[in-house]
């Protein structure tokens, strides 16, 4: 994995082997503006990925709490998050005993911090397209 500074370094060097410096620059300038963004990989064939680095996804990872965790895993092995529902709320918050209010709430925190984190992502693969 090489920083944006190394990469920029590197393809001047390359830059009559037929590597494309001024698109992939761009690119690089645009992922400065995410602040710390690490490039693994730049093929021939480049396009457009963007994910998280496996830090934020770390970060992600480990700030659902158990409980949340315990939750989102009841749900999706019973079928909550299916068409049409196969377990209601109320069934999983009876099965984990716990009230239906403070299952909505694991669910909704959970279901928050997933969304405030990929919604980015989605929305600039989007604008790739």
């Amino acid at each position: 994995m090489i920083d944006s500074s190394s990469l920029r370094r590197e393809l001047a060097a390359k830059e009559n082997g037929g590597v494309h410096t001024e698109t992939v620059s761009r690119v690089m300038e645009f992922l400065d503006e995410f602040g710390n963004v690490t490039v693994e990989r730049i093929t021939e064939d480049f396009r457009r990925e963007v994910m998280p680095s496996r830090a934020e996804w770390q970060e992600l990872l480990s700030s659902i709490p158990p409980r949340q965790r315990e939750f989102l895993n009841a749900a999706a092995e019973r079928g909550y998050f299916e068409i049409p529902r196969q377990v209601t709320l109320e069934d999983l918050a009876d099965e984990m005993d716990i009230t239906k209010t403070t299952a909505s709430n694991h669910l909704r925190k959970a279901e928050r911090k997933l969304i405030q984190f990929l919604l980015p992502y989605i929305n600039l693969a989007a604008k790739a397209e």
